[in-house]
């Protein structure tokens, strides 16, 4: 996969269907996104000093055992077939910037969380704390990378700040749990003044309501975003940098 190969859109069937059972800020949502339909090569061109960096780890990713083997797996289950290039491009991300701590809300079987890890042991540094409600949630992240996992069993609301409270700072802070406006909102002010300058904060799904858009116009931030695509499924994952 290289960066032209990358789609880059607004509509597809699964968004549509959101859009029907939240119509309005659905469509808020959409109306924004159309606005910034070019963001994700800027971020590229942020975040790395070349687009052939980028495509140098999309690269790597692609070729890992670890990572085709997650793909696999994931693929035989009823998880949505969540698109590739969005995990690669976080796991680029992650191999670019090194961050020392990593937060993500919403698990599942642990397909991101796979790739979070596997870009941080590649890094030889950092650790990722995961919550999710599910107490057996990431049974299937590799054993050979739980060394760098922190999971923590229970709410975002109670034990997202906690959390945040006991971490000296965030470099990268990746939202997929509830995706409801407050939820969405709350996850993101609680989290932000933690993030170091530079550090990101990502979020799934944020065509399903407007508070992504609403928090980076509150704290004075560029949105990007990249619609994931796989089969018939996708969604837009959006990204601020601090």
């Amino acid at each position: 996969m290289n960066l032209n190969k990358i789609k880059i859109g607004i509509l597809n069937r699964k968004n549509l269907i959101k859009a029907f059972r939240n119509p309005v800020s659905a469509l808020k949502a959409y109306k924004k996104l159309l606005e910034r339909k070019h963001r994700f090569i800027e971020l590229i061109d942020l975040v790395f000093d070349t687009r052939e960096e980028y495509e140098r780890y999309l690269e790597e990713v692609q070729n890992d055992k670890i990572a085709n083997e997650i793909i696999e797996k994931i693929s035989t289950l009823d998880a949505g077939n969540i698109p590739r290039n969005c995990m690669f491009t976080i796991y680029s991300i992650i191999r670019k910037t090194k961050p020392k701590i990593v937060i993500e809300t919403g698990v599942a079987y642990g397909y991101s969380t796979t790739f979070i890890l596997l870009a941080l042991e590649k890094n030889n540094k950092g650790r990722l704390y995961s919550i999710d409600i599910d107490e057996n949630a990431g049974r299937l992240v590799p054993n050979n990378l739980k060394h760098r996992w922190d999971f923590i069993a229970g709410t975002s609301e109670e034990k997202l700040p906690i959390l945040i409270n006991n971490l000296p700072h965030v470099d990268l802070f990746i939202h997929d749990s509830l995706h409801t406006y407050e939820n969405m909102m709350f996850k993101f002010k609680t989290v932000w003044n933690k993030i170091v300058k530079g550090g990101f904060l990502m979020s799934y799904d944020i065509d399903h309501n407007t508070a992504f858009f609403d928090f980076a116009e509150m704290v004075g931030r560029e949105p990007y975003y990249i619609e994931c695509w796989e089969r018939q499924y996708g969604f837009n994952f959006g990204v601020l940098i601090k």
